[in-house]
């Protein structure tokens, strides 16, 4: 009989990584949607970042950010996201979901001319709309927000269980 082991591994990480800006009203958190380009291999992973308080302006505060999840897409079930956030200064993500229905997570983020860094680390999450316009995914719209949501108040880690 043969002794060993078979190893097999399916890699969706990769060095997909870009810097982008949310405009608009520094008080309002614009929908920023990123997309799942691999879905079916099961959740994605990112992060969203600000590692110098002082990008933008002086003082203007510092993020850590990083989401996982897998969405619905039209109710295939097993739907979840989850954050982990470090801040200074002030808060810069006021709300997350997944759309249910399409393979896209949202995160509303702090505008004003606010630079961010985002990287996928699993399912080569990419950046598809960071306008300040309203999100139209399927037949559901994704506004902006003024108010932060009790899941995003907190520093840490938030875990969900369902997210619709």
């Amino acid at each position: 009989r043969s002794q060993g082991m078979y190893v097999q591994q399916f890699v969706t990480t990769s060095d997909i990584k870009d810097t982008f800006v949310v405009d608009g009203d520094e008080d309002t958190y614009y929908p920023v949607v990123f997309s799942d380009n691999a879905w079916g291999e099961g959740p994605f992973e990112f992060e969203v970042t600000r590692s110098s308080v002082h990008t933008d302006a002086t003082w203007k505060g510092a993020l850590q950010a990083r989401f996982w999840g897998h969405s619905t897409s039209y109710g295939h079930g097993a739907a979840f996201m989850n954050a982990e956030m470090y801040w200074s200064q002030r808060t810069f993500v006021a709300d997350y979901a997944t759309s249910s229905r399409s393979h896209h997570p949202i995160v509303w983020l702090r505008g004003g001319g606010t630079t961010y860094k985002y990287r996928s680390l699993q399912n080569s999450v990419t950046l598809t709309d960071y306008s300040t316009e309203t999100k139209t995914l399927g037949e559901l719209e994704y506004g902006n927000k003024t108010e932060v949501v009790v899941k995003a108040r907190s520093q840490g880690m938030y875990v969900q269980q369902f997210v619709t």
